[in-house]
């Protein structure tokens, strides 16, 4: 296990700046003519508009609108065409990472209207396997955006993972797409389990042949406990990723 008791993945929300700094923290303090109003406005509307859900709500809508002005033919086309996909069973498997879409650079657009900023405080060794506990899980997981369009790959390149998701998640098409393209599997022990003895193939993602896992300890159960004025997560009971990297030999990385 690493040694350290600092955090190796620090998530800002002050600036769209990316700073990866080598084996040592940066203190800093950036300015900002933002006000806090400003600032949760921005949270609220990027939520709302990155959310996996609403895609779902969105391809409805267009399935309506072609089937209310007599193209019923082509909303049931796009859904015969669709069924295997989603009865593939990929959230059970190695997911479908998308990695054009992953490391686009689009994704910079949410960045800087958040003012977000992904600091890297260590470096790692890019031919080990890691489980990224990250957090907090909160109501929405707006660090999750945060380390997308090559963030992920420029803070630890080699390194690449998967990030365990809530099934519901994979019920809902649109969502289920969302989430696979952006690499979420199903979040079951087995599954991880297996995912950590998988071997892959290398490429330009991957130094090792292995993938590495990426959880929020927290799970579902923050977005019930979710309090702005607090910084608590919960992890008492949640020790089932300890566990996990203890038997499949992984080195666990706080990021908060």
């Amino acid at each position: 296990m690493l040694e350290s008791n600092d955090d190796i993945l620090s998530i800002s929300y002050r600036s769209f700046q990316h700073v990866f700094p080598d084996n040592k923290i940066i203190d800093r303090s950036l300015s900002s003519s933002s006000s806090k109003y400003d600032i949760i406005r921005r949270y609220l509307f990027t939520g709302v508009l990155i959310h996996y859900h609403l895609w779902f709500l969105f391809i409805v809508f267009v399935l309506f609108l072609f089937t209310n002005f007599g193209y019923w033919w082509i909303s049931f086309s796009f859904v015969l065409l669709y069924l295997p996909s989603y009865l593939n069973n990929d959230q059970f498997k190695m997911g479908r990472p998308w990695y054009k879409l992953k490391t686009s650079k689009l994704w910079w657009l949410i960045h800087k209207y958040m003012q977000v900023e992904a600091v890297r405080t260590h470096q790692l060794n890019k031919n080990k396997q890691y489980i990224f506990a990250l957090h907090p899980h909160g109501i929405l997981i707006l660090s999750r955006p945060s380390l997308l369009g090559g963030v992920w790959e420029t803070l630890f390149p080699g390194v690449e993972t998967r990030l365990l998701a809530a099934s519901p998640l994979f019920w809902i098409p649109g969502c289920r797409e969302i989430c696979l393209w952006t690499g979420c599997i199903n979040a079951t022990k087995t599954i991880a389990e297996k995912l950590l003895k998988t071997d892959v193939e290398i490429n330009e993602y991957n130094s090792n042949g292995k993938l590495s896992l990426v959880i929020y300890p927290g799970g579902s159960k923050e977005i019930f406990n979710s309090d702005s004025k607090s910084n608590e997560t919960i992890l008492i009971a949640r020790q089932g990723f300890v566990k996990l990297a203890i038997e499949n030999g992984c080195d666990i990385v706080p990021g908060i």
